[in-house]
């Protein structure tokens, strides 16, 4: 509701629009999977999975989750709908957006269609990220990428690796710079780098 979705919520925190640098297109399809346990609408039954983080623990339960929702959503391609009852042209940054979309999912009839806060947490949702995102910050990417010790070509990758940057974005790339992000996710589906401007 945010960046990549095929709508936004209006200032007025009830209603939608439609987003036109959505990545979902009859291209692409894709899950956006929030993770570990405790962030955004993800939850646990269980009150210690709360307390637990880290690479090997996300990938497990990613996994289990994909393996489970493939089972039971195998066909989602005939079950998916970007048709809203109420839809008008998007025009560029709010940054306010946050703020709406933290009051339309906290109207208690979009957590139950979402099935989301099904074990009933106290308080409600808001946002967790910002520009300055202590776990993924472009300094730590680029430290990251460093330490593979991969030939560089052009300075900006090699074999099947890149590092690319938005600029003029902060966290939220798709939020700062909508249609650049469209640019990058389009170029990746084709195998190729985006354009450099």
């Amino acid at each position: 509701m945010e960046e990549l979705g095929p709508f936004r919520v209006n200032k007025d925190g009830s209603t939608l629009s439609r987003n036109n640098y959505a990545w979902n297109s009859d291209k692409c399809k894709y899950i956006v999977l929030e993770s570990t346990a405790g962030v955004g609408f993800s939850y646990s039954n269980t009150s210690l999975d709360y307390n637990k983080s880290g690479d090997q623990r996300t990938a497990e339960d990613s996994y289990t989750f994909l393996v489970n929702w493939l089972e039971r959503f195998l066909n989602t391609s005939q079950r998916t709908s970007t048709s809203p009852e109420r839809a008008t042209p998007f025009g560029g940054f709010d940054p306010c957006t946050e703020d709406y979309i933290a009051n339309y999912l906290n109207i208690p009839e979009v957590q139950k269609a979402f099935h989301a806060n099904s074990t009933g947490l106290p308080g409600p949702w808001s946002a967790c990220n910002g520009d300055s995102d202590g776990r993924i910050p472009v300094t730590l990417t680029r430290y990251s990428v460093s330490r593979l010790s991969l030939l560089l070509v052009g300075g900006v990758g090699y074999d099947g690796l890149a590092l690319v940057t938005v600029r003029g974005a902060g966290h939220f790339v798709p939020s700062y710079q909508p249609a650049r992000a469209l640019t990058l996710f389009t170029s990746f589906l084709e195998g190729k780098l985006p354009p450099s401007s």
